[in-house]
Parts: C-alpha cells; structure tokens; sequence
C-alpha cells in the first residue's frame, strides 16, 4: 500500500495554503514516484474534509521555511535554476525594448536562398496558387488549409519562415494521408474528403512540399523532431496545461508573436497521430518550451542582479523566510520597474505555467527553472 500524508505533512500544507501558496505548487513539493498528493488531497486538506485533517494544526511562517530549506537543500542541483537554452531551429523569443516579447529571427529561416532550393519553392508556390484558384466548391474542407499554406509562401522566399511552410505543408500532407487510406480501408473515416478530381492535384502540391522539406536543412530537422506516441500524448498535455494561459499571451508578447503562438499552439494540439502530426505536435511543443523558457529568463536575471548572488538557489532560500523581506522589497520595484507585463502574466497564470512545468515529464532542468521562478515571483509580490 502507498504510504499516506503524514500529520506533519497535513501541517505543512495547511502552512503554505494559509500564505497563499498556489495548490498546484504545494503539490509539487509532496509528490512523490512512491506516492501521488493529486489535487483532491489538497482540496480535501484546504477544506478540513476530515476530522483528523482539522485536529491538525497549520504549519507556522518559520515551520514552513525551515521545510522548503530542507527541501532544496536535499533535492535541487544549483545548476537547474539556469535558464535551459531555446531551441534554434524552431521559433525563438526575446525581450523587445518595449518589454514585450518579440519573434527572434534564426538561421533557419534564411535557408530557402540557394539557387537550387528556391527553383523548388517557386514551382511548390506556383502550384498551391493555381491549386488555391479552384475554390471552396472544389476543395472543400480542404479550402482554407491549402490558402493558409499560400499565406505561407510569399513571393520573396528570403522572407519567407521555414517553420511556418513546414506547419502548414504538414498539416496538408497529414489530411491527404488519412484520406488515401480511407480509399483504401473504407471502413475508415478521413480527415477529410477529397473531389476524386482534385486529389492528384493535392498529392503533387505534397509531393513538391517534401522535396522542399528533404532539400532544405532546417526542414529536414523539423521533419526529424516526430514523436513516439508516448511522446505525441505527453507533449498534447504539456500544451493543454498551458494552453489558458497562452490565450492572454498579448499581455507579454507583440502581435506577431502572440498570433504565432496561438496558431502554432492549434496547430500542434489538433495534430494527427501519424508521423507529420507528430512532428508538426513537436515543433509547436518546442516553439512553446522558447516561449515559456523567454518569459522567465527575465525575472531569473533580474533576481541575480538584485541578490548579487551568482547560485540562485541560496536567494531563494532567503526568500522563504522573514530576514528576506528587505531583499524582496529590493526586487519588487526592479521587476516591476522594467517587466511589469511578465511579472503580472506569471501572477496570474502561475497555476496553468505550474501545471504545464510538471507535464514537461522528459525535461527536469526546465520544469526546476520554470517552479522556482514562479516561486521567486509570488514569493516577493
């Protein structure tokens, strides 16, 4: 039998809901691989649900203190505080001057400028536009796919984004694979159906779209990412766990920004199971991970300037108890001083970023980078 929560435990948990701990964080801190402290427990602790439960009394200040000390003392590595590095072949993120954060262009998207690739993209452009003049009457369910792609191949392929083509085109390649099946298993139901007229049309834009993906470097990575099924499912969570606050992401991000992560976030959650979903789910995963690693990078420096402290974690352990409410007084005005849009995002979406950290279950450096943030900013606000 899983051992059960302890009276000190109880205590301890009563403490951090009584100083405002969010109960996705204080799950955090009490579950274990040997036993699972779900949000029930929590609630059912929060609400005194039993007679044992109320007989217990909340941790105080310093008792909690003293427990989340022993805590990272015995389980954090100082190295896991650091911000991980974005990943440079999908969407990356900065910190513009008006403390919004903007699209970082990247290598990969000047690769379309060799003369051999760009006779590619050009013929791959000619045929979506005279795929895309057949209309909704012809194409059907697939109009607006097979525009979008169009939206995505603009005239100069300079200035064109890979990630953006690669998205798009997958997403064709997928609905086309699923309805050529379906031609061939009728029991099967397609993503979508297909003029007969109009399909071999649709298997020569794909056809042209995955040469452009073999020829072109940065592609062929994006075309690499696809998942395991395991992964495809996790990665789905992690993106659902972030996906409320993702739908206020114009509060911190710039409108180019902000609309890319919300297309690439639907893209990436309607994603088919078969090997295009899968990398298309991939990139939209790793384009999110820059998003969420950009948003706190910010308050993790910022906290390092103020502590003038090289290991964050001993600032953290500062925070934590009462001799730190001169430091937090110090960091507060800075944060607030040049980030006030990201420090008020991370308040109010500390639950759904906290959540999305823990379903990030194949990276432990960036679920302990993106906790300890969320607890430096609600620690000192």
């Amino acid at each position: 039998m899983a051992p059960s929560i302890t009276a000190y435990e109880v205590s301890i948990i009563k403490g951090m809901l009584r100083m405002g701990f969010k109960p996705a964080l204080v799950q955090s801190y009490f579950t274990r691989p040997d036993r699972l402290v779900n949000p029930a427990r929590i609630q059912e602790i929060k609400k005194n649900s039993t007679a044992r439960i109320e007989a217990i009394p909340a941790a105080t200040d310093e008792e909690v203190g003293y427990f989340l000390d022993d805590f990272y003392r015995s389980s954090s590595n100082p190295d896991d505080y650091a911000p991980p590095t974005q990943e440079a072949e999908v969407t990356q993120f900065t910190l513009g001057v008006n403390g919004k954060l903007t699209i970082l262009s990247s290598e990969a998207d000047v690769q379309l400028g060799t003369p051999e690739i760009q006779e590619i993209y050009e013929e791959l452009r000619v045929k979506a536009l005279s795929l895309g003049q057949h209309g909704h009457n012809i194409l059907g369910q697939l109009h607006k796919d097979v525009v979008r792609f169009i939206d995505a191949l603009p005239e100069d392929p300079l200035s064109a984004s890979v990630v953006r083509i690669f998205m798009r085109g997958s997403n064709l390649k997928s609905k086309l694979a699923s309805y050529q099946i379906s031609q061939e298993n009728p029991d099967l139901y397609p993503l979508v159906d297909l003029d007969a007229a109009v399909a071999p049309l649709i298997v020569d834009l794909v056809d042209s779209f995955t040469l452009l993906v073999n020829l072109t470097p940065a592609m062929a990575v994006l075309e690499a990412k696809a998942s395991t099924q395991e992964e495809y499912v996790s990665q789905g969570e992690a993106l659902e766990a972030i996906q409320p606050a993702l739908e206020q992401v114009e509060q911190v991000a710039d409108p180019e920004a902000a609309e890319l992560l919300d297309e690439q976030l639907n893209e990436g959650l309607s994603a088919s199971l078969d090997k295009s979903g899968r990398a298309q789910r991939s990139v939209a995963f790793s384009s999110v991970r820059n998003f969420a690693i950009s948003i706190f990078t910010p308050v993790y420096h910022a906290a390092r300037y103020v502590f003038g402290d090289d290991k964050l974690p001993s600032s953290l352990q500062a925070l934590r108890n009462g001799a730190a409410y001169a430091a937090g007084n110090k960091l507060y005005p800075y944060l607030h001083d040049r980030f006030p849009a990201i420090i008020e995002y991370i308040r109010n979406h500390a639950e759904s970023l906290t959540t999305y950290a823990e379903k990030v279950v194949t990276n432990q450096k960036l679920q302990e980078f993106i906790s300890s943030m969320i607890e430096v900013v609600s620690n000192i606000l």
